[in-house]
């Protein structure tokens, strides 16, 4: 609700974006201030918002999710990556690659089509990007942290939902078993 008010009250070309924008797409709890981004030179004054001014704000970073505009998981994932650290950011990634809302492939254009040389967030999005393992089918985020960790500690390539013979018997997962039905 305050997410949307702040938007109707700033303008039509206000935005919900940065942390709002990532909780406005269920990757996160709702940040104390309501961010919104505008085009540069244009501010207003609300009790709660935290502002953003931006000449790179494109209509393809702009959606509408439950009637509220907001920028696109890619464009609010870049913008979040200005503010939050690094293990946040992963967080974020590995949550919005486990559900489906992007991949690696549109997050990493988007980071580089924005401003490559760092600003907005672009070089600390694409460092996690480098470090996600391709698991397509990831359980959980703490499967997909686990996949980076152990790939990072150069322990081999991260086997997802192997199948393990036990006494002849090929077990696999409870899931897997469930997907066989």
């Amino acid at each position: 609700q305050r997410a949307c008010a702040a938007v109707l009250a700033a303008g039509p070309a206000a935005t919900l974006s940065h942390m709002s924008a990532v909780a406005l797409h269920g990757l996160t709890a709702w940040p104390s201030l309501v961010h919104l981004t505008v085009p540069h030179g244009r501010h207003r004054d609300l009790v709660g918002v935290h502002w953003h001014q931006s000449r790179v704000l494109f209509d393809e970073d702009r959606t509408v999710l439950r009637g509220i505009a907001a920028t696109t998981v890619e464009r609010s994932l870049l913008d979040a990556a200005t503010q939050a650290d690094r293990a946040l950011v992963a967080r974020l990634v590995d949550e919005c690659l486990r559900i489906g809302l992007s991949d690696i492939g549109a997050l990493a254009s988007r980071a580089l089509e924005v401003r490559p040389d760092g600003r907005f967030g672009g070089s600390r999005l694409r460092s996690v990007l480098a470090t996600v393992p391709l698991i397509d089918d990831a359980d959980s985020v703490m499967e997909m942290v686990m996949g980076r960790l152990l790939s990072s500690a150069g322990l081999g390539d991260f086997v997802h939902h192997h199948v393990v013979d036990v006494g002849g018997t090929a077990r696999t997962s409870r899931r897997d078993a469930l997907r066989a039905r």
